[in-house]
């Protein structure tokens, strides 16, 4: 699927829009899986980068309403703590031009000043996933997968990971040795991929 960008020019930014699309299209292909051939009863959704995002907080969303819409996650160098992302630009620990350039456009904020206010970072903690894990609106199982040094921090599975540890649930997590982000390792995990799902 795909959804509308953030625009700073315009003052649109990416939340809670994004999330809503990721969903909207779900539900739309739950509706018509007949459509595709596809049984709404066993659902997986897979993002990468930005998108690892999306999914993981549709999937917390839409199982919450219904529990086991979603029965699966895989997720390629998801952004799972957005503050941490926020606190990695400003520290200059990465220098990602996504991350000092992409996100403030996503929050329509600038990066040195505003996003540091309340608001900025009060709508990034709502949109990170790490912080919204609720036991009973999990999938059933999660391959979680990043690079050692690629442009995704390290910190950002390894957030996730905990706070679904944290209510005992353990996800199936790789770190790929070398710097390749999201789909362009996809040739190394399409068999686990598969396998899993």
């Amino acid at each position: 699927i795909n959804y509308r960008l953030a625009k700073n020019w315009a003052k649109v930014g990416a939340f809670p829009t994004e999330v809503g699309y990721t969903e909207a299209a779900t539900i739309y292909a739950i509706e018509h899986a007949a459509t595709y051939d596809a049984n709404p009863k066993n659902v997986f959704m897979i993002g990468g980068s930005a998108s690892g995002q999306l999914v993981a907080m549709a999937t917390f969303k839409l199982n919450a309403a219904k529990a086991k819409t979603i029965r699966g996650l895989v997720t390629l160098s998801g952004a799972f703590d957005i503050t941490k992302l926020f606190e990695d630009a400003w520290s200059g620990t990465y220098q990602e031009y996504w991350m000092t350039n992409s996100l403030p456009i996503a929050f329509v904020c600038k990066l040195g000043t505003t996003c540091h206010e309340r608001p900025y970072q009060a709508e990034a903690a709502a949109e990170s996933p790490s912080m919204h894990v609720n036991p009973s609106a999990l999938p059933e199982k999660w391959l979680m997968v990043n690079s050692e040094f690629e442009q995704m921090p390290i910190d950002q599975p390894q957030s996730m990971k905990a706070a679904l540890e944290a209510v005992g649930f353990v996800p199936t997590y790789r770190i790929l040795r070398g710097r390749y982000h999201a789909f362009a390792y996809w040739k190394r995990v399409e068999g686990e991929v598969y396998a899993f799902i």
